[in-house]
């Protein structure tokens, strides 16, 4: 995956600048610091509910957050797409039923 980083490093990076440990972080969204490590390590993303915690915990807006991991998923879903089609995605284009290539 180019051009994006996973939601995690950017949320480590949030609490780093915040001074914010993971544990405090837990406590503050309820989650716990288990779901929230595998967040930051890249191996999870989060629902627009914890996109929600997130927000009111850190102070950056939820769709900040939600917007990361919908990026995220999309950037994941063309590449998947591009290896099972092998299609540039560059060149993809509206799949709409009118759409005339030719």
């Amino acid at each position: 995956m180019t051009g994006a980083d996973h939601p995690g490093t950017v949320l480590a990076s949030t609490l780093t600048g915040l001074g914010m440990s993971q544990a405090e972080l837990a406590r503050r969204t309820g989650l716990t610091t288990k779901h929230l490590n595998r967040i930051i390590n890249g191996h999870q993303l989060y629902s627009p509910e914890v996109a929600v915690r997130l927000g009111e915990a850190t102070l950056v807006h939820p769709a900040v957050w939600w917007g990361l991991a919908s990026w995220w998923m999309l950037q994941e879903a063309v590449q998947g797409h591009v290896l099972a089609h092998g299609e540039d995605p560059t060149h993809m284009h509206d799949a709409h039923p009118d759409h005339d290539d030719g």
